[in-house]
């Protein structure tokens, strides 16, 4: 099963009987390294790829939401 989360939203799932494949948008902490290694746990870090040149790249939702209004806005009508 996999579970996307961040790591704020782990908690909920701590008594699930199923085992998981996670994916967070958290970086790792070196501790839950640690206990995973010692537990002999498969953890797998993926770094995201540099944007393409003149992709714009944004941080926040509210900004994401802006530059697709943008977009639309920008289309021709048809």
């Amino acid at each position: 099963m996999l579970l996307a989360t961040g790591r704020m939203g782990l908690a909920a799932f701590a008594d699930c009987p199923q085992s998981f494949r996670m994916r967070s948008a958290d970086p790792p902490q070196p501790s839950r390294l640690a206990a995973a290694r010692e537990g002999r746990i498969l953890v797998v870090v993926v770094r995201r790829p540099p944007a393409p040149v003149g992709v714009p790249v944004v941080a926040t939702a509210e900004e994401a939401a802006e530059e697709a209004a943008d977009r639309v806005r920008d289309l021709p009508l048809s």
